[in-house]
């Protein structure tokens, strides 16, 4: 694996390396940005006024634990003496964000997170996981809007938790109708 040193653009003040696209070659380990005993976390920007900014992963197909993909690995209190993750505890997530210049701020739009299932176990070789695909809503006065797969494979709309295979809080639409307003003798 090599990170060539002579690709390095410039050092900023507050310790920022610039990398030219040119600078990274034959990458085939890991490349660790920050350090594990640091208190704050590090973030990797890529910056592009055309609109065209990605990371892309490209591999051959396959299965699960052969192919590319995005991981994350969480690690209780510390990077260095990590201790048990517990039920419930954020594991990792995808955010996206809006910038509002008028409050020079990222505004949340949603998020997609993985977490230990609160209502599951852990041991040293699995952990019951649970996604949460969330929403900010401003018609719902900044509320969150859930949408969940626990580890029991039970999914909740609009809420947190599901009680059942489907845990709807809300309206259900089918066929046109609403559960309210389903004919006699339809089944929607």
């Amino acid at each position: 694996s090599t990170l060539l040193v002579d690709g390095v653009s410039n050092i900023l003040s507050n310790g920022i390396i610039r990398l030219s696209a040119d600078s990274i070659t034959s990458l085939t380990g890991q490349l660790i940005i920050g350090d594990p005993a640091a208190l704050t976390g590090t973030e990797l920007t890529f910056n592009q006024t055309d609109s065209n900014s990605s990371l892309n992963i490209k591999n051959v197909t396959g299965a699960l634990n052969a192919v590319s993909k995005v991981s994350f690995t969480g690690y209780k209190t510390s990077l260095t003496s990590p201790g048990i993750p517990t039920a419930g505890e954020l594991v990792g997530a995808l955010s996206f964000n809006a910038y509002n210049p008028a409050i020079s701020k990222k505004v949340p739009l949603g998020i997609i997170s993985a977490k230990i299932d609160p209502l599951g176990s852990y041991n040293a070789s699995f952990a019951d996981g649970k996604l949460e695909f969330i929403t900010g809503s401003i018609a719902g006065g900044g509320t969150l809007r859930y949408f969940t797969f626990d580890s029991l494979g039970q999914m909740a709309v609009n809420q947190q938790t599901a009680l059942a295979t489907l845990d709807v809080a809300g309206t259900i639409r089918t066929s046109g109708y609403t559960v309210a307003t389903l004919p006699e003798g339809v089944i929607g």
